[in-house]
C-alpha cells in the first residue's frame, strides 16, 4: 500500500435558522477530536472511528503527536468514504522504523461501491469544493482540501458518467495516501490506482488505462513515459515470470513537472506470485535465495539495469512468505527519460517490496520468520513486542474482513467491542451501530533506496466487511467489465 503543512481547521456553519443546532455540533466535534477522546471513543460521522480502533490496540506503535494528526485529519473526512456501504478501508503506516516517528494514513475507495452508495456522482459531478461541512451533497466530504482534489475528481467524473456503475474494464479501486509533515496531515494525496490482485492476462490493457486516467485528469504524460511503462511491463510479464500487473501510482504529494509540464514518473506495482522455487533446491544452492520471488524479483531488476544496492534488496529474501500464492508486489518508479549507453536504466534507484501478511493455508505459521526483523535491526525489540502482542493472537488466521469467504487469512487482526469501540460504532441518529472494524496488519513495504540501509513500515488496515465482491473468474477474461455480486457475511 505511498509535502507542505497543513492546519485543520474545524469549519463554522453557515448562520441561518439551523444556527443553534451547527453551533452545538460544531461543539461536539471539537469534544470529539480532543486529545483524549480516542480512548472512551465517541459517534461520529467521520472517519475518526477508524483512528479510534487502531489507537486503542497500538497506542504506544507511535508518538501522541502522530496519532493526533491522524485523528484530526480522519475527523475531517466523512466517514460514507469507508463505512460498511463503501468497501473501503484506512491504512496507517508507521514510517521511521526501528522506532517509529510519523504516520502516514491512506484511504480505500472502490469504484463500483462508490457509484451505489452515490458518493461517486457526489465526488466526480455534484459537489462543490467551495462548500462547508453541513452543506448536504455540496459538500466534498472532506477530500476538497488536497490541491489535487480538482484535478482527481475528473477521473470520478469520468467514471460516473462513461461506465455504468462505475465498473471501469480495468481499474477497479484506489487508494488516497496523505502523508503526515510537520506535525500534520498533508491533505494533498498520492493516487494509487487498482486492478485486481487476482491472477490475469490483461496486462495489454495497462498502458492504454493508464492514459484513459492521466488524459481524463488532464495531465500530460510523454510517449516516451508510456514506452518505458510497456517495456518494463513487457519484461516483468515475459518467460520465466510468474508475475501480474496490479497497479499504478501518481505521487501528486511529491512528483515534481518537467520543464514541459508532463508528469516526470509513475510508480507501477508488479505482483510476484511464486514463492517455491522452480527447480527446487537446485535453484537454491546456485544464487543462495530461498524464495522465487526474490530470485525473479532480482531478475527483472538486473534486465532493467537498475543501480540500486542489490546487497540490500537480497536482505529481503529472508521474509518472503509461503503464502499459498497471494503475492508480494515490487513497486518501481518508471521514468520519463531516454536510456544512453553510460546511465541505460529507465527506473529510479528506489524500489519497494510488500509482502502481505496473510497465508491461504490457516495451517502455516508466518510468525517466526516475521520476529527475524528484530535480529537484523529492522525494528526495535520492544516496539515489535507490543505491536505483535496487540494484534497477533494464537490459533488459526481470522479470514479476512472483507468477505467470509475471502482466501486471504490474516494472522495478526482483531475485531472486538469493547465499550469505547461501541460508543465509535454508534451511529449519530442513535439508530443502532455501524458493523464491527477489524484492525489487522495489512503488509510490510520494504524499501531500498540510495544512501540508507534496508528499512521497512508496517501498515495496519482498519475496515468493516465489504458489501461488494468482485467474480475474479469472470473479471480474467480481456477487456470484460467487472461483475460484482454481495459479499458473504
Amino acid at each position: 500500500m505511498r509535502r507542505g503543512a497543513l492546519l485543520i481547521v474545524l469549519f463554522v456553519l453557515a448562520r441561518d435558522v439551523d444556527a443553534e443546532s451547527d453551533d452545538a455540533s460544531t461543539i461536539e466535534r471539537q469534544k470529539a477530536s480532543s486529545s483524549d477522546s480516542w480512548r472512551v471513543g465517541h459517534a461520529s460521522d467521520s472517519l475518526s472511528r477508524y483512528n479510534g480502533h487502531a489507537r486503542r490496540l497500538l497506542r504506544d506503535a507511535a508518538p501522541t503527536r502522530a496519532w493526533d494528526a491522524a485523528g484530526r485529519f480522519l475527523d475531517a473526512l466523512d466517514g460514507s468514504l469507508a463505512d460498511a456501504s463503501a468497501n473501503g478501508c484506512v491504512l496507517h503506516e508507521f514510517n521511521s522504523l526501528p522506532n517509529v516517528e510519523t504516520v502516514d494514513v491512506s484511504v480505500r475507495l472502490d469504484y463500483h461501491a462508490m457509484a451505489k452508495n452515490g458518493n461517486l456522482k457526489r465526488l466526480g459531478v455534484m459537489c462543490d469544493a467551495r462548500s462547508e461541512r453541513g452543506s448536504g451533497e455540496a459538500w466534498c466530504l472532506g477530500l476538497e482540501r488536497s490541491t489535487a482534489f480538482e484535478r482527481h475528481r475528473k477521473w470520478w467524473r469520468r467514471l460516473s458518467e462513461a461506465y455504468e456503475d462505475g465498473r471501469h474494464p480495468y481499474w477497479l479501486s484506489e487508494y488516497l495516501e496523505f502523508d503526515m509533515h510537520a506535525n500534520e496531515m498533508n491533505p494533498t494525496a498520492s493516487v494509487f490506482i487498482e486492478t485486481t490482485p487476482m491472477v490475469n492476462r490483461r496486462q495489454a490493457e495497462y498502458v492504454p488505462a493508464l492514459r484513459e486516467y492521466l488524459e481524463a485528469i488532464e495531465e500530460t504524460a510523454s510517449e516516451r513515459l508510456y514506452e518505458n511503462i510497456q517495456a518494463v511491463i513487457d519484461a516483468a510479464m515475459g518467460d520465466g515470470f510468474d508475475t501480474h500487473m496490479w497497479a499504478a501510482g501518481i505521487m501528486f504529494s511529491r512528483s515534481t513537472k518537467t520543464a514541459s509540464g508532463t508528469i516526470d514518473s509513475v510508480r507501477v506495482l508488479i505482483h510476484f506470485m511464486r514463492h517455491t522455487p522452480r527447480n527446487g533446491a537446485k535453484d537454491e544452492e546456485e544464487d543462495g535465495y530461498r524464495s522465487e520471488k526474490t530470485r525473479q524479483m532480482v531478475r527483472l531488476l538486473e534486465i532493467l539495469n537498475w543501480t540500486g544496492d542489490f546487497d540490500e534488496f537480497d536482505r529481503i529474501d529472508n521474509y518472503f512468505l509461503d503464502d499459498g500464492g497471494l503475492g508480494s508486489v515490487l513497486q518501481l518508479d518508471v521514468l520519463n527519460r531516454a536510456p544512453t549507453a553510460s546511465d541505460p536504466s529507465i527506473i529510479g534507484p528506489r524500489v519497494g517490496v510488500e509482502i502481505t501478511i496473510g497465508v491461504a493455508d490457516p495451517t502455516k505459521n508466518i510468525m517466526p520468520r516475521l520476529n527475524s526483523l528484530v535480529d537484523d535491526g529492522l525494528v526495535a525489540p520492544m516496539w515489535w513486542s507490543n505491536f505483535t502482542a496487540a494484534l497477533c493472537e494464537p490459533g488459526p488466521p481470522r479470514t479476512d474482513a472483507s468477505n467470509a469467504r475471502a482466501l486471504l487469512r490474516r494472522p495478526c487482526a482483531i475485531r472486538r467491542r469493547t465499550a469505547a469501540d461501541k460508543r465509535d460504532l454508534t451511529k449519530n441518529d442513535g439508530s443502532g451501530f455501524h458493523p464491527p472494524l477489524t484492525v489487522a496488519v495489512s503488509h510490510l513495504k520494504f524499501i531500498v533506496q540510495p544512501g540508507r540501509s534496508l528499512y521497512v513500515k508496517p501498515y495496519v488496515t482498519t475496515q468493516a466487511p465489504f458489501a461488494w465482491c468482485l467474480d475474479d473468474k469472470a473479471h480474467a477474461e480481456p477487456e470484460s467489465l467487472p461483475v460484482y455480486n454481495q459479499c458473504a457475511r
